[in-house]
């Protein structure tokens, strides 16, 4: 996060508001001391979307740059799980 003055930010106000509109947020400072956050207007997002970009601002998460190749899947011997879990439930009624 950008850190800039008032007198800085009240000068060059467009400039810092083009970051804004990038994506970015800057830290409005007075006399070194922080006193607001200007950032993006939040779009609606699907809530796990926002769980995943919190995680990443905070550090927590790196998103994989470019698609990931899945493996083929593996067969296994035996029923399949969906089946053994019906007739689990079969047995119940």
């Amino acid at each position: 996060m950008e850190r800039v003055g008032l007198r800085e930010a009240n000068i060059h106000f467009a400039k810092y508001i083009r970051k804004v509109k990038e994506g970015k947020k800057i830290l409005l400072t007075d006399r070194g001391k922080p006193i607001a956050i200007v950032s993006p207007f939040a779009k609606k997002e699907e809530p796990m979307e926002g769980r995943l970009r919190l995680m990443e601002e905070r550090g927590i998460l790196k998103r994989a740059a470019g698609k990931i190749k899945l493996r083929t899947l593996i067969n296994l011997p035996g029923k399949e799980v969906s089946r053994i879990v019906s007739e689990n439930r079969e047995e119940r009624s």
